[in-house]
């Protein structure tokens, strides 16, 4: 497709408000957190690294986790880090 058209395409979609739904890219749907907690499970980081890391709660890093699976409909971080191309 036409990089001119695609534009158009998108900006017309903003403009409905499904932009978000229908174009944006899996990893721009986690917030810049989720992404940052994504790379470290797709590198087979346990929660309690994770959170040492961050200087967080293991069981903040879980409820990540989750969000993250649930939002990139993925089962694991083999999974993940496919999807996210990472």
């Amino acid at each position: 497709m036409d990089r001119h058209i695609e534009e158009l395409l998108l900006n017309y979609l903003v403009r409905l408000n499904t932009a978000k739904a229908i174009v944006k890219p899996k990893k721009q749907q986690l917030t810049d957190r989720e992404y940052t907690v994504a790379s470290y499970l797709s590198m087979g980081m346990r929660s309690s690294e994770i959170a040492r890391s961050l200087n967080l709660k293991t069981s903040t890093i879980s409820t990540f986790k989750n969000n993250i699976y649930r939002e990139t409909k993925v089962k694991n971080s083999i999974e993940l880090k496919e999807v996210l191309k990472l």
